[in-house]
């Protein structure tokens, strides 16, 4: 079993030879490599077809828009989320772009939960799309900005295979701001947009505070199938989230969390608390993200998601 901390420190010893090789197999018992009979084993790009495309045709001074990451994956394969649970790695994309562009963090869909002899995983199988946030500096030229993305993925069967894709798109570009109509989706992008987890803020009438010691997360309660309430989330260096608790009430739901935090444990990264909110069962049931900076907890001050 290859646990996140395993495979992170093994990506950049093999991520060089993965563009040499067609598909790298990650090691596992014998037992557990499956024979591929009437043909040559796939290698991770046959299995999870990779493109690229932008939400919008142009974008003008500081506006943002998105670069979305589709994903292919092969029938009964599967790769994994920001938090890949017992085994597997996290889909990584990394943007280089012209100077004064500024990309955030991914933004995800709701996983799908995998349990396997592995244990409990996190994950997406079938077409899945992934978003990163691109702001544009705030003076801009008229012309074309490339942007090159660097993907990485670990699919997941019976084995595993390390995979990953360049890929270069271009997007418009204008020294004025653009027009409502200049900014129209394609039903691509639309389509992969509106399975995204919505983000926590006013946008969606959801908030979330932390005090240094527990993350409070609200929200509208849709109707599902199954009213119930999960945070999930993203396990990092110097933070661990507890067991959370849940209320619904007149519409609108309520999950806590205590959170402890460890900053000499924090490898001196900045404390972000992540993850989502998952309202029902179904991993097509609605989710929401949020992200919150616990760095500065120490002061009484409550921190605010934006």
């Amino acid at each position: 079993m290859l646990h996140p901390p395993t495979i992170q420190r093994l990506l950049p010893l093999v991520s060089g030879l993965v563009g040499v090789v067609a598909g790298l197999f990650v090691a596992l018992p014998a037992a557990a490599q499956p024979s591929f009979s009437g043909g040559p084993m796939p290698s991770a790009t046959d299995l999870v077809p990779v493109a690229v495309m932008t939400d919008v045709e142009r974008v003008g001074p500081g506006e943002t828009f998105h670069v979305i990451v589709t994903f292919d994956v092969e029938p009964m394969w599967h790769i994994y989320w920001a938090f890949p649970g017992d085994s597997g790695m996290a889909t990584e994309i990394n943007l280089k772009m012209p100077a004064g562009f500024v990309a955030a963090p991914i933004r995800w869909p709701r996983p799908e939960t995998i349990t396997s002899s592995q244990g409990t995983t996190y994950g997406f199988g079938g077409r899945t799309a992934l978003a990163v946030p691109v702001t544009a500096p705030a003076v801009l030229e008229d012309g074309r900005a490339e942007i090159a993305a660097d993907i990485a993925w670990l699919v997941c069967k019976e084995a595993c295979l390390l995979g990953s894709a360049d890929k270069t798109l271009s997007i418009v570009t204008t020294s004025t701001p653009t027009a409502p109509g200049d900014r129209v989706m394609s039903d691509a992008s639309r389509k992969a947009m509106d399975r995204l987890s919505r983000p926590v803020g006013k946008s969606t009438q959801s908030a979330a505070t932390f005090d240094g010691t527990t993350l409070v997360v609200t929200g509208p309660m849709p109707t599902v199938e199954s009213p119930e309430v999960t945070l999930r989330g993203v396990p990092q260096p110097g933070i661990e989230f507890g067991d959370a608790t849940s209320e619904i009430a007149d519409g609108r739901f309520t999950v806590r969390v205590p959170v402890m935090l460890d900053r000499e444990a924090s490898l001196g990264k900045p404390l972000v608390l992540t993850g989502q909110v998952l309202l029902g069962r179904r991993h097509r049931d609605p989710s929401y993200e949020f992200r919150i900076d616990a760095t500065a907890s120490a002061d009484p001050a409550t921190r605010r998601s934006q």
